[in-house]
C-alpha cells in the first residue's frame, strides 16, 4: 500500500506541477477562476504525499481497532486548518493577506501535521502492528497477487468514481459561475452531512471484516441489515439538520442574490439525496467491500455514474436548463440507484467472498 500510494502521489504531483493551467481549464472556462485555481494548486502540491501516507496509515490502524489516534488526529487537524485559514486568508496576527493562496497554505499546514502525527505514531510508537520504516523494503511478492486481486476492482471503481465526480464538477463549471458559487456555499453542509456517514461506513467495514474473518457469515448478514438501517436513520437526521441550518449558512456568505436562491434550491436537493447517500455509502464503502465483493461494486460505480448521473446531469444543466434542484438531483441520481442495487445484493448473500489464504515470507514472519 505504501509503495503504490507513493507512486500515485508522484504521478499527480508531476502532472499538477507541469500543467496547472491545463488542469484548471478542464473545470472552468473563466480565466479569472482558473487563475485562482492555479494559485491554489501550486501551494498544495506536497499534500498529495501527505494525504496518501497519512490515509494509508489511518486505514491500517483502524483495521486493527486503533481508532482513537486517527480520531484525535482529525480533530486537531480540523482546528489547525480553520485557524491558519483565518490567519493567512485575511492576514490576521500580522501575517500577509494571501486570500486563495492563504486557504491553500492553511490546508497544507494541516496536512503536514496529519502526516507527522499519524505516521509518527505508526512508524515509531504503535505496538500492535509494530511496522517500522525498515519494513518498507521487505519483500511482499507472495502477498501481491492476493492484494491486487481484491484491490484492483476497488482501485478501478474509486478511480472512475473520482473521475466521474470531477466530470460533475466540470458540468457545474460550464453551467455558470453563479451555479459554482452556489454549490460552494453548500459545500460545508455537504461535508458535515457526510462526516457521520463516513465514520459509520468505516466502522461497518471493520466489524464486518472481523466477523467474516471468524467465519460467522450469518452474523455478518444480520450486521449488514443493521448497518443499512442505521444508515437510513443517519441520512434522515442529516436531512433534517440541513433543512434547519440552511438559512443562516446561506445568509453568512457574501454572494449575489441569484447565487443565494440557487443555494436554497441545492440545499433542498441535498437534503433529499443525503438519505440515499448515507445508506449507499455504508454498503459500498463498508459492508459489501469488507465482504470482498469489489467486482460487483466496481460494476455499479461504472454503470450508474457514467450511464445515469453524468449524461442526465449534463442534459439537465446544459441542454434542458432545468431548475437547480433537478440539475443536482440528476447529477447525484447514481446515489439513489446504487442504494437500491446494493440492497438487493446484500439480500442475496452473494456479497460474502472467502479470501484464500496466502503463504508468508520468512522476513515477514520474523518481523
Amino acid at each position: 500500500m505504501m509503495r503504490i500510494v507513493l507512486a500515485f502521489a508522484s504521478v499527480f504531483f508531476i502532472a499538477t506541477l507541469l500543467f496547472p493551467e491545463m488542469i484548471m481549464r478542464i473545470y472552468t472556462t473563466n480565466s479569472e477562476t482558473a487563475a485562482y485555481g492555479v494559485s491554489y494548486l501550486q501551494w498544495i502540491l506536497p499534500t498529495y504525499y501527505c494525504m496518501g501516507l497519512s490515509l494509508t496509515c489511518t486505514i491500517i490502524l483502524r483495521s486493527v481497532g486503533q481508532v482513537k489516534i486517527p480520531l484525535i488526529r482529525s480533530i486537531i487537524a480540523f482546528f489547525i486548518n480553520v485557524f491558519f485559514n483565518w490567519v493567512f486568508i485575511f492576514g490576521n496576527l500580522g501575517a500577509p493577506r494571501m486570500e486563495i493562496a492563504g486557504a491553500a497554505l492553511g490546508t497544507l499546514i494541516a496536512r503536514v501535521f496529519e502526516l507527522l502525527f499519524i505516521c509518527g505514531f505508526f512508524f515509531w510508537k504503535d505496538a500492535r502492528i509494530a511496522y517500522r520504516i525498515r519494513h518498507l523494503l521487505l519483500p511482499c511478492r507472495d502477498l501481491a497477487s492476493e492484494y491486487l486481486r481484491i484491490s484492483i476492482p476497488v482501485l478501478i471503481s474509486d478511480g472512475l468514481l473520482a473521475f466521474g465526480n470531477n466530470s460533475v464538477a466540470m458540468i457545474m463549471g460550464r453551467i455558470g459561475d453563479t451555479f459554482v458559487a452556489a454549490n460552494s456555499v453548500t459545500m460545508v453542509v455537504q461535508q458535515l452531512s457526510s462526516v457521520l456517514t463516513q465514520g459509520i461506513s468505516n466502522a461497518s467495514g471493520i466489524i464486518t471484516g472481523h466477523t467474516m474473518g471468524r467465519g460467522e457469515y450469518d452474523k455478518a448478514q444480520k450486521q449488514g441489515y443493521s448497518f443499512l438501517f442505521l444508515g437510513g436513520l443517519v441520512g434522515c437526521f442529516a436531512a433534517i439538520v440541513i433543512l434547519l441550518i440552511r438559512a443562516p449558512i446561506i445568509d453568512y456568505y457574501q454572494v449575489s442574490q441569484q447565487a443565494k436562491e440557487i443555494s436554497w434550491s441545492l440545499m433542498d436537493s441535498i437534503s433529499f439525496i443525503v438519505i440515499f447517500q448515507a445508506m449507499n455509502s455504508i454498503l459500498t464503502k463498508g459492508v459489501l467491500r469488507a465482504g470482498g465483493d469489489t467486482k460487483f461494486l466496481m460494476a455499479g460505480d461504472i454503470l450508474f455514474l457514467w450511464v445515469a448521473s453524468i449524461p442526465l446531469g449534463a442534459l439537465a444543466g446544459l441542454v434542458w436548463h432545468w431548475s437547480p434542484f433537478w440539475i443536482y438531483c440528476m447529477l447525484k441520481i447514481d446515489q439513489i440507484l446504487k442504494c437500491i442495487w446494493c440492497f438487493f445484493r446484500l439480500k442475496s448473500k452473494k456479497w460474502m467472498k472467502k479470501i484464500s489464504p496466502v503463504s508468508t515470507t520468512e522476513e515477514v514472519k520474523e518481523a
